[in-house]
């Protein structure tokens, strides 16, 4: 008889939110229907991180109970590659890594979970996926390292504004601080535009554009850390101030910051 895994996912509220996510076996005949995972949401562009590094775009890391996996020996978790997830927050991601979930406890517990530090790429369309993740593990406690058995995970990717201005932080800068009225270069970080292959982000905001013109600007990327740099033309139509800005990479908005005009 074979047995089938499903996943399910569970949210908990918002900052100090983790991602609860268990794994059920199912013993079913060969002619009954798998049990519908629930839905994991992969916010696009934020990091699933407890670094103090990233107060705009944080969720706390991914946290996953597997008990079938833990039970067998398994220590790891493997995500698939080109689902537009990669591990880590220190940018350089690699298309040919697959993030990994380790388990935070010693093997054999079912009930200790699997951690996983995340970026959700802002390449991912929205939409919803069913991705096959891996349990890995050591037969009998014994050998290599490989694959035990495999799950199902419906993934949801969604848009949600990443905030990348925060105010009452240290990080609570301008995307852009813009000077005069003439042409100049400007750079902006923007690390949830970080996804490898990721060629510019566009900034759209009163604060900028020539009179009659449109009031965005295209900026090309710098570097694989979420830099971006090009012309900005500093808008005459609006008085001085703070504006907001709207940022869209990848496969469309990411989030919203702010632009100084002075």
């Amino acid at each position: 008889m074979l047995k089938k895994f499903a996943i399910v996912v569970g949210v908990l509220p918002a900052m100090l939110v983790t991602w609860a996510l268990s794994v059920a076996v199912l013993a079913a005949p060969a002619a009954a229907a798998p049990q519908p995972p629930s839905v994991f949401k992969a916010r696009i562009g934020w990091f699933y991180t407890d670094s103090p590094d990233f107060p705009q775009s944080k969720v706390g890391p991914l946290v996953l109970h597997w008990a079938p996996c833990a039970k067998a020996g398994g220590v790891r978790i493997a995500f698939p590659t080109g689902a537009h997830l990669y591990e880590g927050d220190e940018g350089e991601f690699s298309v040919k890594k697959p993030p990994i979930a380790l388990l935070s406890g010693p093997p054999l517990n079912p009930s200790d979970p699997f951690k996983a530090i995340l970026y959700v790429g802002d390449l991912a369309q929205p939409g919803t996926k069913t991705l096959t993740v891996k349990c890995i593990g050591k037969v009998n406690d014994r050998g290599p390292l490989k694959t035990l058995f495999t799950g199902p995970l419906k993934t949801e990717y969604v848009r949600q504004d990443v905030n990348l201005s925060p105010k009452g932080s240290p990080f609570s800068l301008n995307l852009l601080d813009l000077f005069g009225s003439e042409p100049t270069t400007g750079s902006v970080i923007a690390r949830s535009c970080s996804e490898p292959g990721t060629p510019s982000i566009t900034l759209s905001s009163p604060a900028i554009g020539p009179k009659g013109g449109p009031a965005y600007a295209t900026l090309p990327a710098s570097d694989e850390l979420g830099t971006f740099e090009g012309l900005v033309t500093p808008s005459i139509q609006v008085p001085p101030g703070e504006y907001e800005a709207v940022v869209s990479c990848g496969s469309g908005r990411v989030g919203v910051g702010t632009i100084g005009l002075h």
